[in-house]
């Protein structure tokens, strides 16, 4: 007999139905009574008059809700999760595309609704608490695009290049990850989950709430809600393990701090706080550390394309891993060159994947966007890593991310992890900017910590020569009170670098009007306006960064040696690198010029 995402949970429901499966601040729903939705969720769908193997999307705002209705309609159907915040406009498309048969949705996705009705498909409408509020039967003909009886869920990605795919995930693939979640991390049935995440997504719908119900655990929804909310959640239900994103790490250590403390029992009660989706930072580390978090803190990483988790370190683990994602769970991986040779150990390459979570391809795509290596049907990730002598999986860069500054090619992430491993550092994102010479060059936006003073970028930027090759080091580094997210609480790339170049950010590092002070400021002037050439601006102030301008490796190295003639102690084309505005270097010639040799010496008095 094939078995099935409901087959699993019937077994669970009939062995402990007055165990508590669901609990928000507001209410809590057992097993029995999770079985008893499930099977009314299902009657009200079959009513519409839709065929079984239908598409059935599903609009609900974030909490168990859109779980439960995902998993009432696996059965018989295949459902699609359709994300918070999707235009109306959107969803008509998405709904089009997939030849979507039916909606369920809470009633106060009106956009949702507004959709269905204008396509004419089946509309089921439920109250917060799952009450059928009506069913709209099918208004056309069925033009369902059944995906097969074995296809469970169809997850749209985050769709960070173009055009969103559509990924089929099987029952085969959901309780293959489930498993290896539940074996991996241990899970029980005296297990509290406190899942931060939204259930449109793999992160949360899978490695949080299935697994969670399969081990027949119980689950604390706090999606949607504010961090006070959550934290007073916390402390009424002593949840045994968080998995969320960083930033939700962030904000509920925020509301810790101002006012809505953590208990410490609540503290004292986690087994392992899991963070997925971005990469953990060692200040945030350190902050949970600091607030006693004495557990297991894993860093793990999915794909939608492996219906979540395929890699995990282990509990109990050294913190010294902790910029690793850890070992495989229930999949194998290798680590392929360019010339498609497996690689050995420390040695980069692309990350692939085969395993019985791997989806079998994408929806509607034509042959050339198959990520597939063949023969075996290793799944291509599009991301850079390499095992450890440890087998300890690191991932170093997102090809489509790459940064192609002059000759070479940047990783953003390999600049964030060390970017991020300076205590001040709260967070942060590389971004490529406009070069007129190299192409493109390199910002970062940075987040500090609080108590942490801006004039500590400078010191921070320069660091960074000693620790990477100056070529990856951002030409400048800008504060910013947070760092742009979508909605599963990701770093949104986009919006970040649409506020970079829309807001004058970066048109501020370049046209600065700061007057020039002093006979040095004056011969720099001469000398950069003399280098950059076709590209000088009509104006140089003293802070403008001339990096940006158009100072390139070969124009920097021509300045360094003019300026060997202009003044009595010159500086090397490192330290043009390091000190990229006029003040700046005016202010380390002037140190030199005093005896003092140490560049991190003027940092702290740049700014003035």
């Amino acid at each position: 007999m094939v078995n099935t995402i409901q087959k699993t949970l019937a077994s669970i429901i009939s062995r402990q139905p007055q165990a508590t499966a669901f609990c928000t601040p507001e209410l809590q729903w057992t097993y029995s009574e999770l079985g008893t939705l499930i099977s009314n969720i299902q009657n009200w769908i079959g009513s519409s008059g839709i065929a079984r193997g239908s598409t059935v999307a599903i609009a609900a705002p974030r909490g168990p809700l859109g779980a439960i209705c995902a998993i009432a309609t696996t059965e018989s159907y295949v459902a699609l999760q359709i994300p918070v915040g999707t235009s109306a406009d959107q969803i008509v498309s998405l709904l089009a595309d997939l030849k979507v048969s039916c909606m369920v949705a809470e009633l106060c996705q009106t956009n949702a609704i507004l959709a269905a009705k204008s396509l004419g498909i089946g509309l089921v409408v439920i109250s917060s608490i799952a009450e059928l509020i009506r069913v709209n039967p099918l208004a056309r003909d069925s033009n369902n695009s059944a995906q097969g009886a074995f296809t469970a869920l169809i997850v749209p990605t985050s769709g960070s290049t173009g055009k969103p795919k559509y990924v089929p995930l099987t029952h085969d693939n959901i309780l293959a990850t489930t498993k290896g979640i539940v074996d991996w991390y241990g899970l029980r049935s005296l297990d509290r989950c406190l899942n931060l995440m939204p259930m449109f997504h793999v992160h949360g719908l899978i490695s949080a709430t299935l697994a969670t119900l399969f081990s027949g655990g119980s689950l604390l929804c706090a999606d949607g809600l504010d961090a006070t909310t959550i934290v007073h959640a916390v402390n009424q239900w002593l949840p045994t393990w968080w998995t969320g994103v960083p930033a939700l790490y962030e904000a509920l250590l925020r509301a810790d701090e101002c006012g809505s403390p953590l208990r410490n029992d609540a503290v004292s009660a986690v087994r392992f706080l899991r963070v997925s989706s971005a990469p953990i930072t060692q200040a945030l580390r350190v902050r949970l550390r600091g607030r006693g978090f004495k557990c297991s803190i894993v860093h793990s990483y999915g794909l939608t394309e492996t219906a979540s988790l395929i890699c995990s370190l282990p509990l109990n683990g050294s913190d010294l891993k902790f910029e690793s994602v850890g070992l495989p769970v229930g999949a194998s991986i290798r680590i392929v060159g360019d010339d498609g040779r497996v690689l050995g150990k420390e040695q980069r390459g692309e990350i692939q994947i085969h395993g019985p979570s791997v989806m079998q391809g994408y929806l509607m795509a034509g042959n050339e966007e198959m990520p597939f290596a063949e023969p075996g049907k290793w799944l291509k990730t599009g991301d850079e890593g390499f095992f450890d002598s440890d087998g300890y999986l690191y991932i170093t860069a997102r090809y489509k991310l790459l940064i192609r500054r002059g000759g070479h090619s940047v990783s953003p992430l390999e600049v964030e992890r060390f970017v991020c491993g300076f205590h001040e550092v709260s967070d942060c994102v590389v971004l490529p900017v406009p070069h007129p010479t190299l192409g493109e060059d390199i910002i970062c936006l940075i987040t500090l910590c609080h108590g942490a003073k801006e004039a500590n970028l400078s010191r921070i930027r320069a660091d960074l020569f000693n620790q990477l090759e100056g070529y990856k080091i951002p030409s400048a580094f800008v504060p910013i009170s947070a760092i742009p997210k979508n909605v599963v609480g990701k770093t949104d790339r986009a919006a970040a670098l649409q506020k970079v170049m829309c807001s004058g950010i970066y048109d501020s590092l370049r046209d600065d009007d700061t007057k020039l002070d002093g006979p040095i400021e004056d011969v720099l002037n001469a000398l950069w306006r003399h280098h950059l050439g076709k590209d000088v601006p009509k104006f140089i102030g003293a802070n403008s960064n001339l990096l940006l301008l158009g100072a390139d490796p070969l124009r920097v190295r021509a300045a360094s040696v003019d300026l060997a003639s202009r003044v009595n102690q010159p500086l090397s084309s490192r330290q043009l690198f390091m000190f990229p505005t006029i003040r700046e270097q005016r202010i380390q010639i002037e140190a030199q010029t005093n005896g003092d040799l140490n560049n991190a010496c003027v940092l702290d008095r740049c700014k003035s």
